[in-house]
């Protein structure tokens, strides 16, 4: 700039020094700027006190901006740790009740990492524990992506099992409605394949058919069978190992296991089945059985 009139120089002091004034020394030299009769002109170069005291406080009164910044975000951050802190507690014992809650309690764990990282300054130790945490991680992708001769082998059974279950399952297609009955943890993939409904399942909402699946394999009254799979209005039965079968049915139903449960009998000895389940086919995996005079 080349000319300020000295009453622009009032303001100019004015405002500044109102801004800046606890700088001593830069008010003083505004306090002496403009002192020049009102309506003469005072001629100031680049290189005068005006443009370095309005040049330099500038980047003073920026800094004093920013810090005011940072402080309101950290006692913006402060008044929400609390809250953090209690849905971090309250999703966890959630998730002690009921595992289904797993998921909202590491979204929330996740969410408030940095909250929970914040108390501590030293950054090093903050990626220290990152690190630290990722091990646990690393060594399942290990274990996924490099798997050792015996986790191939079982990961080749499984997948020999579900093409089998698969194939037998493709047998229950129909335009028709036919459900079936099967162990709880088979019955999403048997239900997708055949497109046929399912008593029991993997969801909560299963939790009656899961039941009743049960009650049926463990049970060793064929009677008791029998009125089960009329009251649900099955069609088809499929058969699995009745080990596993028997040993997690007793632990859904909390009863000790039978001698001879149903599983085991249509699993082991199809011949000896109760007469109003027809056996139909079988593979390596599984057997199916046909429902026979169900009451509709």
């Amino acid at each position: 700039m080349d000319f300020v009139r000295s009453d622009s120089c009032d303001r100019i002091r004015n405002r500044a020094a109102r801004s800046l004034g606890c700088d001593f020394s830069v008010r003083q030299s505004f306090e002496n700027l403009g002192e020049h009769h009102r309506g003469t002109r005072a001629r100031f170069t680049d290189k005068s006190s005006l443009v370095e005291l309005v040049r330099v406080p500038a980047g003073d009164h920026a800094g004093f901006d920013l810090d005011e910044h940072q402080n309101a975000g950290n006692q913006r951050a402060r008044r929400w740790r609390p809250t953090i802190y209690v849905l971090v507690v309250a999703t966890y014992f959630l998730t002690v009740w009921q595992a289904r809650w797993g998921y909202f309690f590491v979204l929330i764990f996740a969410l408030a990492l940095p909250a929970l990282f914040a108390p501590i300054k030293p950054g090093a130790a903050v990626w220290i524990a990152f690190v630290l945490s990722m091990f646990p991680i690393l060594r399942d992708w290990d274990e996924r992506l490099w798997p050792n001769e015996a986790q191939l082998a079982g990961r080749m059974e499984q997948r020999i099992e579900s093409a089998q279950i698969r194939d037998l399952a493709l047998s229950l297609r129909s335009l028709e409605v036919h459900p079936f009955l099967a162990p709880w943890w088979l019955s999403p993939s048997i239900a997708y394949w055949s497109g046929q409904p399912g008593v029991a399942g993997s969801s909560h909402e299963s939790f009656n058919g899961i039941e009743d699946s049960a009650r049926f394999f463990l049970s060793e009254d064929s009677q008791k069978g029998r009125e089960i799979l009329e009251k649900r209005h099955v069609v088809w039965v499929l058969a699995y190992d009745s080990d596993r079968v028997a040993q997690n049915s007793a632990a859904i139903l909390n009863e000790p296991l039978r001698r001879e449960p149903l599983c085991r009998v249509l699993d082991r000895t199809p011949s000896q089945a109760p007469p109003f389940l027809i056996f139909s086919a079988q593979n390596p995996a599984c057997k199916l059985y046909r429902v026979a005079a169900v009451e509709r």
